[in-house]
């Protein structure tokens, strides 16, 4: 039997890009009540604890908020980003159990916790969530690895101090909180590509026979990196990619790597492995292959590659390595 919550508890309805974290943080904050009290009505004895990101018993939960459980998953959860670049096959086998009630949510949130510290708000979209609902909410677009950025206002998102991971939450909200800065890890520009591109793998995706990764793999190739170049075409997109965001941006991620190492993550997308990179990781190589130059550079000067530069224009970028091009 599907699982259901505790009689005569309900949920608010979920806002628009509501967090299933924030929709229980909203009804403490609403009954003022701690988290705690509310996880037990709802979940019974078993009500201990609830990732803000990906709550397991999503049919007890979508049941309260009176929306199915498939809706709650795919519109309300990080579950779309976390699975964004996964085999489609795969991608069912993750959905059914997490419909079925499978608790185990663990797998998805470690592929990419390591850039996930605190819950992250905009300040504009506070003031209108406000003035529209009479109260705001924890965006799911807010809190992914590496978005500084809200890609609805251009503005700088702020920290808080109420942790985004971990099994212990509060109800918060973002009213609550006059926000500290954050610390931004690279230029605005690049920020805003990397929000923009991290809430593009929040909505749910059709059936696709060739995998995104491969899909991925085709667009480096054409970018002139690939094993046609032997290890010179490996080496060369390790540095180009580690010079164009830095190290802080990459760390802010949980992303950042050793551009001399054989085993440094963007050269996997050359090999089977490159199924199994992180959707942080792909968000990267994305925004990198849109804003890098479409002909094949000569990787007969490796290490003579200058450190990337932004370029504003059309907002794009671009990355211009000093080694000759073919073709030039």
């Amino acid at each position: 039997s599907t699982p259901s919550a505790e009689p005569g508890v309900l949920l608010p309805r979920p806002l628009p890009d509501e967090v299933v974290g924030s929709i229980l943080a909203r009804a403490c904050h609403r009954h003022h009540v701690a988290s705690g009290a509310l996880l037990r009505a709802l979940f019974g004895g078993e009500g201990k604890s609830v990732p803000f990101l990906l709550c397991g018993r999503l049919p007890v939960v979508a049941g309260a908020c009176r929306i199915s459980a498939e809706q709650l998953l795919w519109e309300h959860t990080v579950f779309p980003y976390a699975v964004s670049f996964m085999d489609s096959r795969l991608v069912a086998v993750y959905e059914k159990r997490l419909l079925s009630g499978d608790s185990g949510v663990g797998r998805f949130l470690k592929t990419f916790g390591a850039g996930l510290d605190v819950r992250r708000f905009c300040p504009h979209c506070v003031r209108e969530d406000l003035a529209h609902y009479g109260e705001s909410y924890w965006r799911r677009a807010h809190q992914l690895p590496g978005v500084f950025f809200c890609p609805d206002h251009g503005a700088y998102l702020r920290g808080t101090h109420a942790p985004l991971t971990g099994i212990r939450w509060s109800g918060e909200m973002p009213q609550d909180s006059a926000g500290r800065k954050l610390r931004l890890p690279t230029r605005r520009l690049l920020l805003r590509l990397i929000a923009v591109e991290s809430r593009a793998h929040l909505t749910r995706r059709p059936f696709q026979p060739v995998s995104p990764a491969a899909q991925q793999r085709a667009a480096v190739f054409e970018k002139g990196y690939g094993s046609r170049d032997g290890a010179g075409a490996t080496q060369q997109l390790n540095n180009d990619l580690h010079r164009y965001f830095g190290s802080k941006v990459l760390k802010a991620m949980g992303c950042d790597f050793h551009p001399a190492s054989s085993n440094a993550w963007p050269s996997l997308i050359f090999r089977e492995a490159g199924e199994r990179l992180s959707t942080p990781r792909h968000v990267l190589l994305r925004v990198f292959v849109q804003a890098a130059e479409s002909r094949r550079p000569s990787f007969s000067n490796r290490g003579q590659v200058t450190p990337a530069y932004l370029r504003e224009s059309r907002g794009w970028m671009e990355v211009k390595p000093t080694a000759k091009l073919h073709g030039d």
